[in-house]
């Protein structure tokens, strides 16, 4: 994608994704009741897929004290992040790194959150999945926002819950 179609992207689809985006949120009720951890570390969260990063500005916006790793697979998209992320006070706080949801370039337990936007539907689920679940602390929280509401059964969401069965250790 080119950094001219990246920024239609966010220009037409920001408005029409910014709900979903800012429900996420509001569901991910760690990200309200996050501490310092004990060594003064801020609490992370993964964007996994940021595109142009609405989410992790959203993030940001909730949670200024929060760091937020953005990772997407096109650079046309990530610039478009960078340049808005230079535009505001909270870029500090925001790494952006290009790279797949299915072969995370960080270490293991290195995220307090996992979210995703749109995303999901998109990859080789059980890998990415793999990868979060990798990637996440003990006792952290992964949401993530589809194209249909939940309870929806069409063949998409079952592969979901399939992929996350693979990757969930029985209670």
């Amino acid at each position: 994608m080119s950094t001219e179609d990246a920024e239609a992207y966010t220009e037409h689809w920001g408005p029409v994704l910014r709900p979903a985006v800012d429900r996420l949120l509001d569901e991910l009720a760690p990200l309200a009741a996050l501490s310092r951890h004990s060594d003064g570390r801020p609490p992370r969260l993964l964007d996994l897929g940021t595109g142009t990063g609405q989410l992790a500005f959203a993030a940001l916006e909730r949670r200024p004290g929060i760091e937020v790793v953005g990772i997407d697979r096109d650079a046309a998209m990530l610039e478009v992040a960078r340049r808005r992320s230079a535009q505001i006070a909270m870029s500090a706080s925001l790494s952006l790194v290009e790279g797949g949801a299915q072969e995370l370039p960080f270490e293991d337990a290195a995220f307090d959150l996992v979210a995703s936007s749109f995303v999901i539907d998109l990859l080789d689920r059980r890998r990415a999945f793999r990868e979060v679940r990798r990637v996440l602390r003990q006792g952290g929280a992964f949401g993530a926002v589809a194209w249909l509401p939940a309870g929806t059964d069409f063949a998409p969401r079952r592969i979901i819950v399939d992929a996350l069965a693979d990757v969930t250790p029985p209670p």
